[in-house]
């Protein structure tokens, strides 16, 4: 009885989970709307007592009802997992924000060097594709470059001691994001892609079980009870042999 209880409390908590998650999921698409919120609920354990009702009664209920409430609770499962993935997706893209914004500083910083390095590389051959004879035009040019190329110079300088301190703090931020940036790495997928399928995985394992452990559950339960009734009848015909032997008319 303690596996039978413990499996319906396992199933009741992760749907309840799960109702939660997929009602916050789906009122963030219809701002939040009390009535939707009311009828996520409703139609979650309408979805239970469904399942219950399907596995108690399959033998007796019209085969119509039956295919019926097989497509309902089908389609409420879907419903169930794409409120959970609006939920998984929002908390997932809040714990990658930091990341996201490090990874873009780096990347515009990285792409600005690689600029002002080309532009310098542009002067140094404009000025390098002057004969050496034509020392003033050299000069012209120089001076003429002075000015952009301390500019840049100076930039590069700044990038140079920039850089790795913010790509340092690039990997403690991903330290902090944890799993997720291991995942996409190890795949060589973009953090995105890596949330996708992480969410995915968790869908696919979270309403199914939850309906899984329910039928689970009242299999438990209702063995149970069978094994109870045959234990009263074995305890019952005993007596009712020994009442009949002691029966004097019975035994005249």
């Amino acid at each position: 009885m303690i596996f039978s209880l413990l499996t319906f409390a396992s199933a009741f908590l992760i749907e309840g989970l799960g109702t939660w998650i997929s009602i916050i999921g789906l009122s963030s698409l219809f701002s939040a709307d009390p009535i939707i919120i009311a009828l996520a609920a409703a139609l979650d354990l309408g979805k239970v007592v469904t399942v219950s009702f399907l596995y108690k009664r399959w033998s007796t209920a019209p085969g119509l009802l039956r295919i019926y409430m097989i497509l309902a609770v089908a389609v409420l499962m879907l419903i169930t997992s794409v409120g959970a993935f609006g939920y998984l997706s929002a908390a997932f893209q809040g714990a990658i924000k930091d990341t996201k914004q490090q990874q873009i500083l780096v990347a515009a910083t990285v792409d600005e060097k690689a600029r002002l390095e080309a532009r310098k590389k542009e002067i140094d051959a404009q000025i390098a594709g002057l004969p050496s004879n034509n020392v003033r035009g050299r000069q012209r040019l120089i001076s003429a470059f002075k000015g952009e190329a301390d500019r840049i110079n100076l930039r590069l300088r700044q990038l140079d001691a920039e850089l790795p301190k913010m790509q340092m703090q690039q990997v403690t931020i991903n330290t902090h994001a944890g799993p997720i940036i291991y995942v996409s790495q190890a795949f060589d997928v973009s953090v995105e892609q890596a949330v996708k399928y992480v969410i995915l995985v968790i869908i696919f394992v979270f309403d199914p079980l939850a309906i899984a452990l329910l039928v689970a559950g009242n299999f438990l339960w209702e063995t149970r009870k069978k094994a109870l009734s045959v234990a009263a009848d074995a305890s019952v015909r005993p007596d009712k042999a020994v009442e009949t032997r002691s029966d004097p008319v019975a035994a005249v």
